[in-house]
């Protein structure tokens, strides 16, 4: 009897391990949650460490990578947090955040999965093999008619040389500059300023988000995003400034339009 029993155990496996691993699992999962409600961050990804020695399956290494990833955007570790969330979307694309978490990190989490989506198509397009291309062959057109051979018998005279062609000497006008370029300039000065215009609103939000911050960490990642959205828009409006000085320069350097010989202004 005890030898049928081991046998059992060894052909099946050990149950009683499996379901042992799976609720150390789910023990460090909550004890992580719990310390993340709690602004315990560093203590909660000891846990979740600790959860990755006994995690099994794709699904639970998701679920690992998704909670890390969060407890990482809360300690502003946003390089390790992004790839944390691009490591869960590689293996499910379709995975969604399982805790509630600040809008910026919602962001981040949802450009990951951007990412992820247009790695799968490239990888797809690679995968497919190139069509060759169909040779296509000259369209013969069948006739009754027999081939004609030049008869034509040869002249004893020279051919009379052609005339000399009178030489007609062109008058070109003196290149100029044409207003493209001004223009040009003065328009990407425009485009540079309305973008600058929508970065400083962007800075001015952030700011106001900052003040109605409850936490910390949302304090510092709004005042962060303010700071890049003003020096983007300072450096925008400094650009738009060089393209319109630069139009001015170019239009005033502009030669004056030439006329032609007949009176006509080119």
């Amino acid at each position: 009897m005890r030898l049928v029993l081991l046998l059992s155990i060894i052909l099946v496996g050990n149950p009683l391990g499996t379901a042992y691993a799976a609720s150390d699992f789910e023990r460090y999962l909550t004890a992580a949650t719990q310390l993340y409600e709690n602004l315990e961050y560093e203590l909660a990804l000891e846990q979740l460490a600790q959860a990755r020695k006994v995690a099994r399956g794709v699904e639970e290494d998701v679920t690992l990578a998704l909670y890390e990833g969060i407890i990482l955007a809360e300690l502003s570790q946003w390089e390790q947090a992004r790839a944390r969330f691009l490591t869960a979307l590689l293996l499910n694309p379709e995975a969604k955040l399982p805790l509630s978490v600040a809008p910026k990190t919602k962001n981040e989490f949802e450009a990951q999965r951007a990412r992820a989506l247009l790695e799968f198509a490239r990888q797809q397009h690679q995968e497919e093999p190139p069509q060759a291309p169909i040779a296509q062959r000259p369209l013969e057109v069948a006739t009754d008619r027999p081939e004609r051979t030049s008869t034509q018998e040869p002249r004893l005279t020279p051919d009379t040389p052609p005339a000399p062609m009178a030489r007609v000497e062109e008058v070109r006008a003196p290149s100029r500059m044409g207003p493209a370029v001004p223009l040009a300039l003065l328009g990407a000065g425009a485009v540079a300023a309305g973008v600058g215009t929508w970065f400083g609103m962007e800075s001015r939000r952030q700011v106001n988000a900052a003040w109605g911050a409850h936490y910390q960490s949302e304090v510092l990642s709004h005042r962060a995003e303010a700071e890049r959205s003003a020096r983007t828009a300072n450096i925008l409006f400094g650009s738009a400034g060089v393209a319109v000085a630069g139009a001015v320069v170019s239009w005033l350097l502009m030669p004056p339009r030439a006329e032609s010989p007949s009176g006509e202004t080119r």
